[in-house]
């Protein structure tokens, strides 16, 4: 297999998104397929998408690794909490639709870890 046939199939292979939007930053931008109001009243903001910064050290501390490898459901909405600085009110009020969305990006910032007895 040549190389631009291994790029196209790769290519191919990678799930694309139009929900999910890079920015310049390396944040990326979700489309909410299900948007919420937030607030009270005539002040209520209709959320029609959250941006998802890149993770950091930081974010990651308070973070259990193993249950987030897991897919330990408060591990990841803690971590979601975390990026977008919201409140857990907030974070509640997401479509879990919209939650698995922003699972995959936060997959895409997370490095792979070291391969099973491999040392680092």
């Amino acid at each position: 297999m040549t190389g631009d046939n291994l790029e196209k199939e790769l290519s191919e292979l990678k799930e694309i998104n139009p929900a999910i939007t890079e920015n310049e930053d390396g944040s990326k931008n979700v489309a909410l397929e299900f948007p919420f109001k937030w607030g009270k009243g005539d002040d209520a903001d209709t959320i029609t998408s959250v941006k998802v910064p890149r993770i950091k050290a930081f974010h990651m501390r308070g973070i259990n690794g193993k249950a987030l490898e897991n897919g330990n459901m408060d591990e990841v909405l803690k971590l979601i909490q975390k990026l977008l600085g919201e409140s857990v009110t907030f974070i509640n009020a997401i479509d879990m639709a919209d939650i698995q969305v922003i699972g995959g990006v936060l997959s895409d910032f997370l490095p792979d870890g070291p391969a099973t007895g491999g040392t680092v």
